[in-house]
């Protein structure tokens, strides 16, 4: 009897805290729920529980959200957000590899084929060339096309080609194939840089950013042990380091997604809210309306944020924390020019009633129609699907658009320019080994990474850009003077590292920049664009370097123009991406 007694006591305490654990898992999900409606109510001024029940369908917003506020719906920053980045590292260790490959290649290649120094230099400088020609295409394609199929595209051609290589039987050929290969490498960097930048919120974009550039400098360390086991062998058997391209197009054809934000550019909202609904799922979030409901009217949900400020100051575009987002003109106005619908009956507007009428264009929208087989394999099901290729070239030369165009492609410029005329400048690291040479290039670049979105989060994008040219400028100005770089030459390396690190910091925050200023509609195009400024950069530095005798003078210039060039950029930290 005591043993009966003993079990059901047992099991009483079990099922107590079963239901304790239970009870305690409801609390932090409640108070999760809290903190999120906290945090949408000081971003846009509406109440998440400012929802009518309508026919059966509890969660029906008074107005419908933009993704940013969707994604936060979603669970915020979780793990599908943590999976995108986990993909985006392995395209940036693949981007790195075949980018910076020619460290451990030339030396070999030299050996087998004969050829002369500058024959030799060119193996490099190849890939660039087809680096700069595939940064438009790619960017237009994106933006046309989508993210997803562009990006999986590019990342094949640079996995083939950069194979072909080890495989090519004469110097002509592996030319062609670095070419091809450095064509493809661009619209994998690009693509999944802007895909994550999408998907993350303003405090996890810069993080997102300095993830990938540390895995792209770890390139150099896979390069370098590599190198290191197989230099007792033929060159061609350097082909393995082509393992990361190929994990990499594994990954990106398998769990790649597509931007909800490019669904929403060409108001296909019912694919945007498939795809937030789930973000929800891999969250493990609870989304506060019914989903069956939200893909069957997603207009009513989901809409294009032209709330943000787009340009210069003056441009056109509704200040969120000035707008009331539930009874506003301009709010009304948005829905006849991006749905192609009036609302009717708005003049009960005060007590929350809506009467969506008139979405017969956005329903029309999504009725599938004749498409090509081109569009068919880039994943363009309808007419919809797609927009004209000349739109994000408009977009980007637009007047809204163009000071921050100039802006970042300048400063794209002049920090890449910085960055290699000070590394050919002066030698940093001297060391008898050449592999542990390659290994430690990447060792000194590691903690600017940390830096950047450190000082980018906290102090926000535009001062910490201004801090790391600062630091440029003073360390050049310090080399310019004979009797502090003849005195010591440590201090000659050091201030040549710590210049270099300055300029490293502010081109790479400068593509969170570009991804936060260009709208949805010419964000990938915009970021091609600046960085085909950037590499236009890092191909002249060397010619120019050796040209003239005043180098580092002409550096210092261009750390003061950078300087003048951030007042047509606006501050971006914390504000959402916009999307037209």
């Amino acid at each position: 009897m005591r043993a009966c007694e003993a079990v059901t006591a047992c099991r009483s305490g079990t099922s107590h805290r079963g239901r304790q654990s239970q009870s305690s898992g409801t609390s932090w999900r409640a108070a999760l729920k809290c903190v999120r409606a906290y945090r949408y109510y000081l971003r846009t001024g509406c109440r998440m529980d400012s929802a009518r029940v309508e026919a059966g369908h509890p969660g029906v917003p008074d107005a419908p959200h933009s993704v940013e506020e969707m994604l936060e719906f979603a669970g915020g920053f979780g793990r599908f957000q943590m999976w995108m980045m986990g993909v985006g590292m392995v395209a940036f260790l693949a981007c790195g590899t075949n980018m910076l490959m020619p460290e451990i290649l030339m030396p070999r290649v030299t050996e087998a084929f004969g050829i002369d120094k500058l024959s030799a230099d060119l193996v490099g400088s190849i890939f660039f060339i087809g680096y700069i020609v595939g940064l438009p295409l790619w960017g237009i394609l994106s933006d046309s096309r989508g993210r997803r199929p562009t990006t999986i595209i590019a990342c094949f051609v640079m996995t083939l080609f950069g194979s072909c290589v080890f495989l090519a039987p004469v110097y002509s050929v592996l030319l062609l194939m670095r070419f091809m290969c450095g064509f493809g490498t661009c619209g994998v960097f690009n693509g999944v840089l802007v895909l994550t930048m999408e998907y993350c919120d303003s405090s996890k974009r810069a993080i997102a950013k300095s993830t990938f550039a540390c895995f792209w400098s770890g390139s150099l360390f896979f390069l370098a042990f590599t190198g290191w086991l197989l230099q007792n062998v033929s060159w061609r058997w350097l082909i393995t380091l082509q393992v990361p391209s190929i994990v990499a197009t594994l990954v990106l054809g398998a769990w790649l997604p597509e931007s909800a934000r490019f669904y929403l550019v060409l108001n296909r909202l019912d694919q945007a809210m498939q795809l937030i609904i789930e973000v929800a799922e891999t969250n493990q979030a609870e989304l506060p309306f019914e989903e069956q409901h939200a893909l069957e009217e997603p207009e009513r949900y989901i809409m294009s944020n032209s709330n943000v400020e787009v340009g210069s100051p003056g441009s056109e575009g509704v200040n969120v924390d000035a707008t009331d987002h539930t009874s506003s003109t301009g709010m009304r106005d948005f829905h006849r020019n991006s749905y192609g619908a009036t609302k009717e009956n708005t003049a009960d507007d005060d007590d929350g009633g809506h009467d969506y009428k008139g979405f017969e264009r956005a329903k029309l929208a999504r009725e599938p129609s004749s498409s090509s087989s081109f569009d068919s394999a880039l994943g363009a099901d309808d007419e919809e699907m797609s927009v004209s290729a000349w739109q994000s070239v408009r977009e980007l030369f637009s007047r809204a658009v163009l000071p921050m165009t100039i802006g970042v492609c300048w400063i794209h410029f002049s920090m890449s320019f910085s960055y290699y005329a000070i590394a050919f400048a002066g030698e940093l690291i001297s060391v008898s080994n050449f592999y542990v040479g390659v290994a430690l290039g990447a060792v000194v670049e590691i903690p600017t990474h940390f830096l950047m979105f450190v000082f980018a989060n906290l102090i926000g994008r535009k001062r910490t850009v201004v801090f790391f040219v600062a630091i440029v400028f003073l360390c050049v100005l310090l080399q310019s003077i004979p009797a502090i770089t003849d005195a010591s030459a440590s201090a000659q390396t050091a201030l040549t590292l710590i210049a270099r690190m300055g300029s490293l910091g502010s081109a790479n925050l400068m593509y969170v920049i570009a991804a936060e200023c260009f709208p949805s509609t010419c964000r990938s195009f915009g970021m091609n664009f600046g960085a085909m400024a950037a590499h236009l950069g890092a191909v002249l530095a060397p010619v120019i370097l050796d040209s003239i005798s005043w180098g580092l003078i002409l550096v210092c210039v261009l750390c003061c123009t950078v300087m003048a060039s951030l007042l047509l950029l606006n501050e971006t930290n914390g504000q959402e991406l916009a999307d037209k």
